[in-house]
């Protein structure tokens, strides 16, 4: 006969559960349980993934404190140079030298400043390795997410999910993603310069709320889907990695990209948040999947709300109101920003055409409405002895209404452009190796 795991120390499975084969199957002569947790009976152990995740800056608090004092104590026992030589100072003699021709190489860094200095060498997005890692934990992020998202689109839907860990791949996966997220936090730790202000940033509570949660995974062969969806947060570091990989070049693409993350980011967020709070007491067949929450969360911030899902516990009711009044000004003032950007990307994102017979000159930098009106005026003078002459105006900024106005008042010789006159793509659109002259409008 198979032998039966179901708990470690207990070693035995009801009969009841033995006989709902949907919930167990067999592998090499042994029944592997993959079930709810309550639904086999062990019960729910949410509050140790909870609360060891609020201990953890609870323990990094007390350890940074541990070593502030011990950092305090060693400089004023031996009194060590740890800063920089002009904020430090000095005796009038240093090494048997004169304290004016005291160098740098001279004295010898702390190690923990050297450390803070290599860690800062690898997290530095200043330089390749630093972006390769940023672009790389972005993609550990989205994989770590993605194994939530398969975890909880379940139709009958549980916070904790009794498993054997050994035999589970995505718990796998998602618990090297969490490594590197370890080591990540360890080196962006090592070379923060403020480390109290770190322990509170945004991706360090992420941090807070991920990463222990895999342990204890590993140690109790139970998951807990509960926070892990603010791994999606990482969404908002999309306009970065774009720009590292060179996808995005223009001030307006990047705030373009910036809004859309930060929406979308928000409507992932919340959905999380109801799916969590509004399957953590209900009946399982009464639950509802992630992805029925997102569209939930989607209907709930447009105010259309046709009344098909709805809260039903207390702790849903509460949010649902705080959240529609903490979202429903981003989503208002976010839509016509976005739908106004991208409206103007292809308004003004075009290429400008040189007809036969005509020159053009363009002008970039700092373009106002008086600049512009001003070279328009000479450039079209009856005066002029260059007849045929268009005016291409490059810019990273959308045109306002005056100068709207004024490209409508001379559009058969004017053209507008989005971009940025260092970008060689930008400027190919404007012509520029047949441009007649080039303006450049200082600050």
């Amino acid at each position: 006969m198979a032998e039966l795991i179901y708990d470690r120390t207990i070693g035995a499975v009801d009969k009841e559960i033995e006989k709902a084969w949907d919930y167990i199957w067999h592998r090499n002569d042994t029944v592997y349980y993959n079930r709810s947790c309550e639904v086999l009976g062990r019960g729910r152990e949410w509050k140790r993934f909870f609360f060891t995740s609020l201990l953890c800056p609870v323990i990094l608090y007390f350890i940074l404190a541990i070593w502030s004092l011990i950092k305090w104590s060693l400089l004023r026992s031996k009194r060590v140079i740890t800063g920089q030589p002009n904020q430090v100072e000095l005796p009038e003699k240093v090494f048997g030298k004169p304290r004016a021709v005291a160098t740098a190489s001279q004295m010898s860094l702390p190690w923990s400043h050297r450390l803070q200095q290599e860690a800062n060498k690898i997290v530095c997005c200043q330089n390749l390795i630093g972006e390769i890692i940023a672009v790389f934990g972005f993609l550990v992020a989205m994989t770590s997410f993605g194994i939530y998202a398969y975890e909880v689109s379940d139709v009958v839907p549980d916070l904790e999910i009794c498993r054997a860990w050994l035999i589970s791949v995505e718990w796998q996966i998602d618990f090297a993603c969490n490594l590197f997220f370890l080591l990540y936090f360890v080196l962006r730790l090592a070379a923060s310069n403020r480390k109290v202000w770190f322990l509170t940033e945004m991706y360090t509570w992420v941090d807070y709320f991920t990463i222990p949660p895999a342990f204890i995974c590993l140690a109790m062969d139970r998951n807990w889907s509960g926070l892990r969806f603010l791994r999606i947060l990482h969404i908002f570091s999309i306009p970065e990695v774009l720009q590292y990989v060179g996808l995005l070049k223009s001030r307006n693409e990047v705030r373009l990209s910036q809004l859309i993350c930060q929406l979308a980011g928000v409507v992932l967020v919340g959905a999380g948040v109801f799916h969590l709070l509004e399957n953590f007491y209900v009946v399982l067949e009464n639950g509802h999947s992630y992805w029925k929450f997102l569209y939930f969360t989607i209907i709930t911030i447009s105010t259309v709300g046709y009344g098909d899902i709805y809260p039903v516990s207390l702790c849903g009711r509460i949010f649902t109101c705080l959240f529609i009044m903490a979202v429903l000004g981003l989503f208002a003032s976010s839509i016509p920003d976005i739908a106004g950007m991208m409206g103007s990307r292809f308004k003004y994102g075009g290429k400008f055409k040189l007809e036969s017979g005509s020159h053009h000159i363009i002008v970039c930098g700092r373009i106002t409405h008086g600049i512009a009106k001003q070279i328009l005026d000479n450039c079209f003078h009856n005066d002029q002895e260059v007849k045929n002459l268009s005016v291409v105006f490059i810019s990273d900024d959308d045109p306002d209404l005056e100068m709207e106005s004024l490209l409508k008042k001379n559009f058969t010789q004017v053209d507008y452009l989005q971009g940025d006159v260092l970008n060689s793509g930008d400027l190919n659109r404007a012509a520029i190796k047949d441009a007649f002259a080039c303006l450049i409008i200082a600050d």
